[in-house]
């Protein structure tokens, strides 16, 4: 074999080691970067994001008997598959961007205007998705209804029985937002 082919052996393989290096990199960084803007901390960082993370800390998916606490992240987007935990992200923060530079929700009185619109859109996607974002955490191959007291669990037989999706019955479950009656 000549010198220059095997410099061109050695050549390629470099390229793809460093490739390789410089893939696991780039893959980590994003998946910090992922599981930092998906934080509690990063998401209340924006002001008006502070109004609906104080209803958020008065209600059971912050404390609760069982002792686990859902962040942000867990509620707001999908978890499977990667490329749409990054689709929704991007898409969601762009719109959060877009909307703090319009000056959207810049007071308390804004939020409180918008705030069943928001909750409706979360509700509507939920139901499209038949709640995709609850079963990050909940599943029925999980959940006991023999451990559940008699009118959880004849509410929730006759969900499934019907069909129905967590957020139907649900609403209001993470911010305290109910529907209208």
């Amino acid at each position: 074999m000549s010198e220059t082919s095997k410099r061109g052996i050695w050549g390629v393989l470099g390229i793809f080691v460093i490739g390789g290096i410089v893939g696991l990199v780039a893959a980590g960084g994003i998946a910090s970067g992922v599981k930092y803007t998906s934080s509690n901390d990063f998401c209340v960082s924006c002001h008006y994001a502070q109004w609906p993370a104080a209803d958020y800390r008065e209600l059971g998916h912050f404390t609760n008997a069982s002792g686990v606490r859902a962040s942000c992240g867990d509620c707001h987007f999908d978890h499977d598959p990667w490329w749409q935990t990054l689709w929704q992200k991007t898409r969601f923060g762009t719109t959060h961007i877009i909307a703090h530079w319009q000056g959207s929700l810049a007071t308390r009185e804004e939020y409180e205007a918008r705030r069943l619109e928001l909750a409706e859109r979360v509700w509507d996607h939920l139901e499209a998705n038949d709640s995709s974002w609850c079963q990050n955490c909940h599943s029925w191959e999980a959940t006991s209804l023999e451990a559940q007291d008699e009118r959880a669990r004849g509410a929730h037989q006759r969900g499934i029985d019907r069909g129905l999706t967590c957020i139907t019955c649900h609403k209001g479950v993470g911010h305290g937002m109910e529907p209208p009656s």
